[in-house]
């Protein structure tokens, strides 16, 4: 089994959005997933809740850092999706590492691609997750259309110093407000709305960096491989 972690220091960079969206699309395309819930707001077993067995894959309560700990003794999974609390600086190091090692294979950390919301990032990143030698994928996310050019040159600038950036920018729209009203993800959206599906296309994209990044796919219709 495969375990993602996805968390940072700052509120509202659509942390558990981007964590139940990316189990929504692995699971749905072949994957057996367990998605994690590890914030005190419970969000993500909110939406999970309510989506029913429009999301097929598992919920547990991953509150109690010593739970973490204990994923990689579960069998029967491809992939873990931890929503993890919200962070401050110095919370990775507990919630995270375990027996001297990391215990997720890979840490997603969503933001916004404005300086106010990348120092405090970079600050946990360089300080907290390199050190602990845990591999990690910083994510754009949302991001306004007209602001789409301005985050493809901060890309460009952080991996310049050497920083792991996702190539995939997930836009900013209302539609995700309306998919949790209707008790789902954006991928619950029915039809041809068109905002839906761009915002669909958005993390099918970045689930696709982020399995790739632990040596899962998805294959494409359905199945998923090793």
């Amino acid at each position: 089994m495969r375990i993602v972690a996805v968390g940072g220091p700052k509120g509202g960079a659509a942390k558990t959005t981007t964590a139940v969206t990316l189990a929504a699309v692995a699971a749905r395309s072949g994957l057996s997933v367990l998605l994690v819930d590890g914030d005190a707001n419970r969000s993500a077993s909110d939406i999970a809740d309510a989506a029913g067995d429009a999301l097929p894959l598992d919920v547990a309560d991953g509150q109690d850092p010593r739970a973490l700990r204990r994923l990689r003794e579960l069998d029967g999974y491809d992939l873990a999706l931890v929503d993890l609390p919200g962070a401050r600086e110095g919370a990775f190091e507990a919630v995270l590492q375990g027996d001297g090692r990391p215990v997720a294979d890979l840490l997603v950390v969503p933001s916004a691609p404005e300086a106010m919301d990348l120092r405090p990032t970079l600050r946990v990143v360089r300080g907290e997750v390199i050190p602990l030698g845990l591999p990690y994928l910083l994510a754009f996310t949302r991001v306004s259309t007209p602001a789409l050019p301005r985050a493809r040159e901060r890309q460009a600038e952080l991996r310049g110093a050497g920083l792991v950036v996702a190539e995939t920018v997930v836009r900013r729209y209302a539609v995700y407000d309306e998919a949790v009203e209707r008790g789902g993800t954006v991928l619950d959206i029915p039809g041809l709305h068109s905002y839906a599906r761009l915002a669909e296309a958005d993390y099918r994209a970045l689930a696709d960096e982020v399995l790739a990044a632990v040596d899962l796919q998805l294959r494409k219709p359905g199945r998923a491989v090793l």
